[in-house]
């Protein structure tokens, strides 16, 4: 097996346990070791975590849990419970606990198990915090190759395409070979709205046209491309007569 049962078990009793297994790194690394008995993360495992904790950026209400998640956290692991915080979840103590203990994990590999069933990116910011997530652990974002190579969960596949699509450059590069750098180079100054390098991208135009023949995602691909084309002509006329 390659872990990917226990894995979901332990992203649902994270759940469960709630903000307060977050407090901090110590609190955290002490549940992980608590829910995993005693082992370390594989990588199934952290990438379920990383898509679990990529949208706790966006729950408001996490301070309302605390007294709950406080107690549930004390049953676990005895003292921790007592202690208190106004705050919800800490996504920096996931971080830093990624960095200072998963770094010599096969990042391109955790990467890969996010074609899991219910793996979707709902807007760019939860992509945004997956990828600080990965990038803790991994000091480099991840490959594109990860998310352009056959997904049996296509409607995620898309979303995270539609996701690097609208974040910048700053969040995550497609890497681009030289006759792709050229067509992206064709963009007109001052383009705006999405990321001209990656419709320059032989693998994501690739990946979208694959995804195209597929009834259910026709309209978003579709939707994709006309951004494209009203944002960056150029580089996708470019592209698709390359």
């Amino acid at each position: 097996s390659d872990g990917s049962e226990s894995s979901i078990g332990i992203a649902n009793l994270l759940q469960d346990l709630g903000p307060a297994c977050t407090r901090n790194a110590n609190v955290f690394r002490e549940t992980i070791a608590e829910i995993s008995n005693n082992s370390t993360l594989n990588e199934p495992a952290i990438a379920r975590i990383i898509f679990f904790f990529s949208d706790k950026g966006r729950d408001s209400d996490g301070s309302a849990l605390m007294g709950v998640s406080s107690a549930l956290l004390g049953s676990l692991i005895p003292g921790r419970g007592l202690e208190t915080s106004a705050d919800g979840w800490n996504l920096n103590a996931v971080a830093e606990v990624l960095e200072q203990d998963y770094a010599l994990r096969d990042w391109n590999l955790v990467a890969a198990y996010w074609d899991f069933p219910g793996f979707l990116m709902k807007d760019a910011d939860q992509f945004r915090t997956l990828v600080h997530l990965y990038r803790a652990g991994a000091k480099r974002i991840p490959p594109l190759r990860a998310f352009t190579v056959q997904w049996r969960n296509t409607p995620g596949q898309l979303s995270v395409i539609e996701s690097i699509v609208a974040v910048s450059q700053s969040v995550f590069v497609c890497p681009l070979n030289d006759e792709e750098l050229a067509d992206a180079s064709t963009a007109a100054p001052g383009a705006s709205g999405i990321d001209p390098q990656c419709f320059a991208s032989m693998d994501i135009l690739q990946r979208l046209l694959f995804l195209s023949d597929i009834p259910a995602l026709y309209r978003r691909v579709r939707d994709l491309v006309v951004k494209g084309l009203l944002s960056c002509p150029e580089v996708l006329l470019c592209s698709l007569v390359r």
